[in-house]
């Protein structure tokens, strides 16, 4: 890089080495490549970290720019001289049992989409191999939920559907790094310097997205309900009842919160059902109304008879059965013991298990 020399690293290639990658090797005279954490500490080997860059090629910094240089420049937490600094290129590397060194990617394009860490230009290698594929850019998109989706936007040398786009990934990627929307343009917005401008791609909004079927609307009153729930947890404008939850921008996450919403609407459906039944017209055959239950609240009096579990324990005999517990250390603000007394007592006259 710019900021240390041309060239920092090197890899001697070796006949019949049946590598899969091409390494970037290991660090030229007077030179220091760092793997680290997040707190500035080795990696072990095959563990990706921050790469890191030290020794008498370094530059002193960004002219005029001492933020960045602050930023970027750190002081070298392996050496005694305040003045030695450490260069954070923003790669993703690990060390190879021979000790050479390979790159993963690039940490600002590193992104956590419903808990899972994902690699942008992973997902954009796989794209571009596709032969009607020419250019491909993946990015992360907010939704109005405040949840994060993935879109993926191509040029294309031939016409494709979203499905075969989808299909061809999901042969090659785990589900969670399929991209929700594919967005198809002419061409890649550029910044002046030539690189692609991911700022300024259009927002994948239901009017560019295409739609894998034709819109059909609501039936029936459970299929308008779903559909309703749907457009509400969905980043689309409208669905139709044959859209594919999962294909829309839907996931394991957000299906529990339509469960959840349906079960107000006094609808019965089960994760599992909509794993099986994808589409609103497939699902709402499958979906229970549910019969409401005034349940009455009242403190409980009398005894109560023994759970399952209760008659387990006392058939066990153990001979200590204080032993037998599961301790939960909790730390809670100063409180007045006697109302803490009287919570207690609240909760031991209510429940039937716990008298």
């Amino acid at each position: 890089p710019t900021e240390a020399a041309i060239d920092v690293t090197f890899w001697q290639c070796k006949p019949q080495s049946n590598l899969q990658i091409v390494p970037i090797g290991r660090p030229i005279a007077n030179t220091q490549i760092y793997i680290l954490d997040s707190h500035l500490q080795p990696v072990p080997v095959g563990v990706p970290g921050k790469l890191y860059i030290g020794g008498d090629g370094l530059a002193r910094g960004y002219l005029n720019r001492p933020q960045l240089t602050s930023e970027k420049f750190i002081t070298n937490p392996f050496n005694n001289s305040k003045s030695e600094r450490l260069y954070f290129t923003g790669d993703l590397a690990r060390y190879l049992k021979d000790g050479n060194i390979e790159f993963l990617g690039r940490i600002d394009n590193q992104v956590k989409i419903r808990g899972f860490r994902i690699e942008l230009g992973e997902i954009e290698a796989v794209l571009t191999t596709h032969p009607q594929v020419n250019q491909a850019v993946v990015i992360p998109q907010e939704e109005n939920t405040g949840n994060k989706r993935l879109v993926a936007y191509v040029v294309v040398n031939s016409e494709i559907t979203t499905v075969q786009l989808r299909h061809y990934l999901k042969a090659q990627l785990p589900d969670y790094m399929v991209p929700s929307a594919f967005v198809t343009l002419d061409s890649l917005p550029l910044t002046p310097n030539g690189k692609i401008d991911r700022k300024a791609l259009p927002t994948a909004d239901g009017d560019i997205v295409e739609r894998d079927t034709e819109y059909v609307a609501p039936r029936t009153e459970v299929e308008q309900i779903l559909t309703n729930i749907w457009q509400e947890l969905l980043p689309v404008s409208f669905v139709s009842i044959h859209d594919n939850f999962f294909e829309i921008g839907g996931d394991s996450i957000l299906s529990i919160q339509v469960i959840s919403r349906a079960k107000n609407a006094g609808i019965q459906i089960t994760t599992k059902q909509i794993f099986q039944h994808q589409t609103i017209a497939e699902l709402a055959t499958f979906a229970n109304t549910i019969v409401s239950y005034d349940c009455k609240q009242s403190i409980v009096t009398g005894t109560a008879p023994l759970t399952p579990i209760q008659h387990w324990f006392k058939e066990e005999q153990t001979e200590e059965l204080q032993h037998y517990n599961q301790s939960v250390l909790l730390q809670i603000p100063p409180i007045e013991l006697q109302l803490l007394e009287k919570a207690i007592e609240k909760l031991i006259s209510h429940h039937d298990a716990l008298r």
